[in-house]
């Protein structure tokens, strides 16, 4: 992305919301559960309506929520999209669902972030499959 780049997102965590504004200065970030922001990102989207659309998700462990995929994949429509996961098992049904609705995986990268723990975080990274 350039310099100046539209950002949007929605966090739960008024902390993470308070390092977003001071990391991304002139971000729109909605506070509360992302299913619950939907309503604002697609406007956001809507004013701007040429952009080149990419997307990164870090959902809870529980994985993304049905209405949100159903957003991403029906409405938002992507390009590229970076997910990062602290659960193998809802990062697996998650990408089953993206790679079933026009979706593939094209790398998937481990991260050990927390040494000597069972915990792995789990990078993946997927494109939009052009239609014909």
């Amino acid at each position: 992305m350039s310099a100046g780049s539209l950002t949007a997102g929605a966090e739960l965590s008024g902390e993470a919301v308070a390092c977003a504004l001071k990391n991304v200065p002139g971000a729109l970030i909605f506070r509360g559960k992302c299913e619950d922001r939907l309503p604002q990102l697609n406007h956001v989207v809507a004013e701007h309506k040429d952009m080149i659309k990419l997307l990164y998700v870090n959902p809870p462990r529980t994985g993304l929520e049905p209405k949100v995929l159903q957003w991403i994949t029906e409405s938002y429509q992507p390009v590229r999209m970076a997910y990062l996961s602290c659960s193998a098992g809802t990062l697996a049904r998650d990408l089953d669902f993206l790679c079933a609705t026009g979706y593939a995986v094209k790398k998937i990268i481990p991260y050990d972030f927390f040494p000597q723990t069972i915990h792995v975080e789990c990078l993946a990274l997927l494109l939009r499959i052009p239609e014909d």
